[in-house]
């Protein structure tokens, strides 16, 4: 069993904890991500070891972060702005992967005191590694992952249901059901969804109609429109919600007219990566420009 501080023994040979960035993330050793992981400077191969947090629940000021601190993660910066603003949020991650970013996300959160909850929601073989990393990290009573598909389809489980029995066989949701029923003002959403992002963003028509609310996802036109018209859905989204291309810690605005799409779609499928991040905000946000000035300037 992992738990903070105590002795643990990785009993799965193709299993190893990796330290970084003040995080322990169990990898899959025969994945191409434990090599790739392991060539950052900061990581260190942990075996044996007692699992100690290097950080402490609020030990950050909200303010100080917000006016000194540079190169912050978007989402890190939404969250930060609707505390600041007395707008209670959750997170939710969907696409959790082996856990880094909804971890790294915890962690920034309860040095800075915010007090929310984050949900991880992941299909994929690295379900098991993301508990166990959730577990490692001591994070068990702020993260609540779910084995869940989400998307927009009409079938779906009760979402109280699914995220108490996170080891479940998959079920399909409906994003916007499981936010209402989580009766927060605010939602903040990161998306990794292979290219089926927009289906899980169809499922959030509610929320981002109804609350304050920010959204990450990876927009790959090539993949997207196989399935959706992604002109089409950007001007639908942009009527409600302020539409930024991520640049790597800071926004990069577009246009936000069909002709704008286009410009975007055909520099993205002539370039190498194909695909970029967007972020969505939607105008309900208080105060949604000194949010996008700060993310700017990050």
């Amino acid at each position: 069993m992992f738990r903070k501080g105590g002795i643990v023994t990785l009993n799965e040979s193709d299993t190893a904890v990796v330290a970084i960035a003040g995080m322990y993330l169990c990898y899959n050793t025969r994945d191409s991500a434990f090599t790739h992981a392991m060539q950052d400077p900061r990581a260190r191969l942990v075996t044996d070891a007692s699992f100690e947090a290097s950080w402490q629940t609020g030990e950050i000021e909200p303010e100080d972060v917000w006016y000194q601190a540079k190169g912050l993660g978007l989402l890190s910066l939404a969250a930060l702005h609707f505390a600041r603003n007395g707008i209670a949020f959750n997170y939710y991650d969907i696409g959790s992967n082996i856990g880094m970013a909804v971890m790294a996300e915890a962690i920034f959160q309860q040095r800075c005191r915010i007090g929310n909850q984050l949900f991880a929601f992941e299909t994929g073989p690295n379900y098991d590694l993301l508990v166990r990393s959730i577990e490692i990290n001591s994070l068990a009573e702020v993260i609540s992952p779910a084995r869940a598909i989400i998307s927009s389809g009409e079938e779906h489980s009760a979402p109280r249901e699914a995220l108490s029995t996170p080891v479940t066989n998959l079920t399909t949701h409906i994003l916007d059901d499981i936010i209402r029923s989580h009766r927060r003002a605010g939602a903040v959403v990161k998306i990794d969804a292979d290219g089926a992002d927009f289906v899980v963003i169809d499922g959030l028509r509610n929320t981002i109609s109804s609350m304050p609310c920010v959204v990450q996802f990876q927009y790959c036109p090539e993949i997207i429109e196989t399935y959706s018209s992604s002109i089409d859905a950007l001007i639908e989204l942009g009527r409600n919600c302020e539409i930024w291309e991520v640049d790597g810690v800071r926004l990069r605005s577009i246009k936000s007219s069909t002709l704008g799409f286009m410009e975007l779609n055909d520099r993205l499928i002539r370039s190498s990566a194909k695909a970029t991040d967007l972020l969505l905000v939607t105008r309900s946000v208080p105060r949604i420009f000194d949010m996008l000035e700060r993310m700017i300037h990050n």
